[in-house]
This record gives structure tokens, sequence and C-alpha cells, in this order.
């Protein structure tokens, strides 16, 4: 019988994605602030690219179709671009080399299309359409050859009296020669692990106070899962920060019945307050540790009546010890999902160098074993450096993500295994959940794709094989 995950799907269609606006190669000015996804340091935006076909047919004349947002003379005068400049370049071959390219060190260059402002359907709002026509062994000035079939990095200039003044790099998927649509696939698992953290609420004088800061975190995750309401998130919310807003005003009550409402969220178990199980083991608190699960439980159950608390998956933001891997299998966590920090603090530098759709079982003083689960690096990244920086990057992370994707499923092909009981679990570095448009571009791009299906941490980690023995 065929599962969910195995069912061949592929959604062909526009993906949105932003355009970056920094020239390639530059670098930053001393004292400049660290660059934002996929840019380069500048003084100036002056356009977005708002959405774009993922694939092109591998047949001449076909085509791809980019939205375009350019802001015209009246706001830059001199400064306006005169013409949009599309520029190919070879296929990258791996996941480095799409990092590469988004970064500035693209692949040797094939082609370039340039097309005059003036002769575009610019609106009065500034946004442009375009349509892309490709060859595949001829060339001509009036499209833009693409002859190898694969990932194509994609360069959008923004030309300002014949010197490039703006560029972002996008990527689309050239089809094999002859092909018109993409082949079905066999969708990886995909799981959105987030954390989110707060303050005490309990005053010692007994009153509550939730501060704007914690308000804005909830909100974020109520509002990514009112935005995207198919698509399971799981979450670890502090149990302590749940009661206070029971216990506050009559809006924080509000944005409680909304996270009760918001059936895509599946609920983590954690501590009541924030207590680190390593932290906690090494001081001899391992029982005060119990006692604080024991306690977020209920009171999670008591925040979310009716609704699951997983209790197979525990999120770990920090370093991980023995003792404190073993304290959470004796409370019967049969996995632990470590965050990039986690990977990196933990001694076990191994699971940096894992296969990141596997998990690795580990096994622990007293004999017994637990599994680990890994936040792909990479994407975490990508996601941290968005979820910081303006909000209209967030649907070129989106893109850059996708991209990693496909090459992550091609060089696992590639080397000759299965796609199948494989999971890419997407957080931040340190387990915080993105902010809400980073989440929607995120979900939005990768459900388009087809390429992943979404599913809560505990179901993901279920459907997932073993891939490292430590």
């Amino acid at each position: 019988m065929m599962t969910a995950r195995m069912r061949s799907r592929m959604t062909v269609g526009l993906v949105p994605l932003l355009l970056t606006t920094a020239p390639i190669g530059a670098t930053p000015g001393a004292g400049a602030s660290e660059p934002r996804p996929g840019r380069v340091m500048v003084d100036e935006r002056i356009g977005s690219l708002l959405s774009q076909s993922q694939y092109v047919a591998g047949v001449d004349d076909s085509t791809f179709q980019l939205t375009l947002f350019v802001e015209g003379e009246s706001t830059l005068g001199n400064a306006a671009p005169t013409d949009i400049v599309i520029t190919s370049y070879d296929p990258v071959e791996s996941r480095l080399a799409v990092r590469d390219a988004i970064t500035g060190r693209l692949p040797d260059l094939v082609d370039s299309l340039v097309i005059p402002v003036e002769s575009t359907n610019r609106s009065s709002s500034g946004l442009v359409d375009l349509t892309i026509p490709i060859e595949i062994d001829s060339r001509s000035q009036s499209r833009l050859q693409l002859p190898d079939s694969g990932l194509i990095p994609i360069s959008i200039g923004l030309q300002v009296d014949r010197t490039i003044t703006n560029q972002l790099v996008t990527f689309v998927e050239r089809l094999p020669e002859g092909s018109t649509v993409p082949e079905p696939v066999i969708p990886i698992g995909a799981s959105v692990v987030g954390a989110v953290g707060g303050s005490l609420t309990l005053a010692p004088d007994s009153t509550t106070i939730v501060t704007e800061s914690d308000r804005a975190s909830l909100g974020n995750a109520a509002a990514a899962a009112e935005s995207s309401p198919g698509t399971p998130m799981s979450i670890v919310f502090r149990p302590e920060l749940l009661e206070g807003l029971s216990r506050s005003t009559d809006d924080d009550l509000a944005l409680l019945e909304r996270l009760r409402a918001a059936t895509s969220l599946a609920h983590l178990a954690t501590t009541y307050v924030d207590l680190d199980v390593t932290a906690a083991t090494s001081a001899g608190l391992g029982d005060v540790f119990t006692d604080q699960v024991r306690l977020g439980e209920d009171a999670l159950r008591s925040a979310f009546p009716g609704s699951s608390i997983l209790r197979g998956t525990w999120l770990q933001a920090g370093g991980l010890s023995s003792s404190g891997a073993q304290k959470l299998r004796d409370l019967g966590f049969t996995t632990v999902l470590m965050s990039t920090t986690a990977q990196e603090r933990s001694g076990l530098g191994a699971l940096l160098f894992a296969d990141p759709t596997r998990l690795a079982e580990m096994r622990l003083p007293s004999g017994t074993t637990i599994q680990a689960a890994v936040v792909d690096v990479h994407i975490a990244n990508l996601l941290t450096l968005a979820s910081a920086g303006d909000p209209t990057d967030a649907n070129l992370v989106s893109q850059q993500v996708l991209a990693e994707v496909k090459m992550l499923r091609r060089e696992i092909v590639e080397r000759g295994d299965s796609l199948e009981n494989r999971t890419l679990f997407l957080s931040t570095i340190d387990g915080d959940l993105p902010t809400i448009d980073v989440l929607l571009a995120l979900t939005d791009t990768l459900s388009a794709s087809g390429l992943v299906e979404f599913e809560d941490v505990d179901s993901a980690v279920r459907n997932t094989a073993i891939g490292l023995l430590d």
C-alpha cells in the first residue's frame, strides 16, 4: 500500500522571491553591519522580484516568468535603472555550489538578455511582468540561452548607463531536452519546529506581567498557524507564559484563544520555566528537572484542553551532556532534536557531518539508547538571518531553501540511496521559531514545489530511518 509520503506529486507554479540589490562580488565597508541573507551590503534598495516560474521546459521557444518591482525616475532621478539584465550560468552541481552562487561565486556565464525598462509594461506602481523566452542550441539577442538541463543560477540585474548597479541570484530548473513538465516525485518529509520562550509572568507582588516581546512571539506563532492551517508546525511554548496569559488582560486571553483554535500547531512537552537539562543534571538537580517537566505538561494540558502534547521528541537548544540525554530517556523521550547550537556544543562532532534527513542512535551510560534528529545546519543559517533581517527578505530565503532542497534530493539519488523514510527538520540556529514572514514564505514555497510533505515532529521521527550509530 502506498503511503502518503510515497504518493507522486508535483506542482508547477509561481513561487514568491525577493530581489537583492547588491552588485555581485561587492564587500561591506569598514564598520558595516552583517549582510542580510543573499545580499551584499549597498546603500540603496531599488527593486524586488515578486514571483517567478520554478521550471522551464527543455524545448526551444519555451519561456519562464518573472514579476518585478522597479522604482522609477520620480524616486531615483538619474539613478533610475534603464535596463533589466537577465543572465544565465552553468547549472550548479551540489548544495555547496548553491550557496556559492547565492553569495556571488557563480559558475561560468552562459548568456545575457538585456531588456530596456521603457519597453516593459511597467505599471504606475512599478510592477513589471516579464516573459523570458529561452533557446537551447542556437544563440540570439532576443532569447536567453539555457543549453543544459539542471538547476541554473539566474541573475537579475538593474542597469544604469550600461553599469550593473544591483543584482540578485535566483534559480530556475531547466527540464531535460524535450520535456515540458517535471516528472512526478516522491516527496520527503519536512517538519517545522521552533521554541517560543518567555519571561516569568508572575511578579514577586503576585501581579502578572506579560512583556510586549512575549506577546509578539506568541502572536507570530498564532498568525503563522492561522495563515497556514494545513501545515503542521511543532512548537515548544513556555508553559508558565501560557498560564500568565490566562491571568492577564482580555487581550492576552484573546491571544490564548487564538492559540487554542490553531489546529495546525502541535505542542511539545517542556519544562514549566526555562531549565536546561544539562545544567540541571550537572548541578545535581535532576529531580527538580523532572518536576519541572511534569508541571510543564500539566500547564500545557490546561492551556490546550483536548489537544495532545507530543511526548516523544525533546527540542534541545543548547549543549547536551550524556547525563542530560540519560535524564530525557528516563523521562520517556525517545528522540532529541538537536538545534545547530546543540550540535556544535555537545561534543558530538559526528552529528555535524551526519545525513540531516536521517536519525542517529546514541548509546547512553546505562546501556540504553536514545535517537537524535538534527536540524539542517545550512537551512537553519538562512532562516536565522532572514528572521533577524528585513521581512521583505523572506521570499528570497524561501527560494534559496528550495534550491538547497532540490540539490539535497539530487545528491541522495546520485549516491544510490532511497528518498523514502527521510525528513528535513527545519528551524533556526538556536531552535527558536522563525518569524511569520519567513514561516509563510518557507511553507508556501516548499508546499508548492511538491518536493516535501509537512508533518509534526513526532510523526516525522516515526517515519525517519536511522542512518548513524554512535
